[in-house]
């Protein structure tokens, strides 16, 4: 996922274990909405901080 700069669509993420989304640190773009649920170990969304739209 790292090489990832750009989704068309909606950024779903859900029941996921992961504790971060740093490896979606260089995605700068999602065509429509972000949906984040059921993520329990999920401590921060810090990985999006490069979102300009």
């Amino acid at each position: 996922m790292e090489n990832l700069i750009s989704i068309g669509q909606d950024l779903i993420i859900n029941e996921n274990q992961m504790m971060n989304i740093d490896p979606l640190g260089n995605l700068i773009f999602v065509g429509n909405s972000i949906k984040i649920s059921r993520c329990f170990s999920l401590t921060n969304v810090n990985g999006l901080q490069n979102l300009l739209q």
